[in-house]
C-alpha cells in the first residue's frame, strides 16, 4: 500500500490511539483479552478505550509498550503524531 493508498486514521486521544493498537496494529480483538495481556483489570481497560482517563497516563503507555516490545511506543500512545508505519502482523506467540 503506497501513501496515496493508507488510511487517514483520526487519532486525537488516548482513547483513540489505545483502540487503534489493540485493534488495527496488535489485532486482538477482545479488550479483556489486551487487558489481560498487559496486566490491566479487564474490567477497567475498557473504560479507557471508551474515554475515561487513567489515573496515570503514562504508566499505562508505559505498561503496554513493554508488553509489547518493538510493536508500539509510549512515546506514541501518550502523544499520537507522526506518520503512522506499521506492519501488521498477528502476534500468535504472545
Amino acid at each position: 500500500m503506497n501513501a496515496a493508498q493508507e488510511p487517514d486514521y483520526q487519532l486525537v486521544t488516548f482513547a483513540d490511539r489505545l483502540l487503534f493498537t489493540r485493534a488495527v496494529i496488535l489485532r486482538i480483538g477482545s479488550a479483556s483479552e489486551f487487558a489481560r495481556r498487559c496486566g490491566f483489570a479487564a474490567s477497567t481497560y475498557p473504560t479507557w478505550e471508551d474515554g475515561t482517563k487513567p489515573r496515570d497516563k503514562v504508566e499505562i503507555a508505559e505498561t503496554i509498550a513493554a508488553a509489547f516490545p518493538g510493536r508500539v511506543s509510549a512515546h506514541w500512545l501518550l502523544h499520537g503524531g507522526g506518520q503512522l508505519r506499521m506492519k501488521l502482523t498477528h502476534d500468535a506467540a504472545a
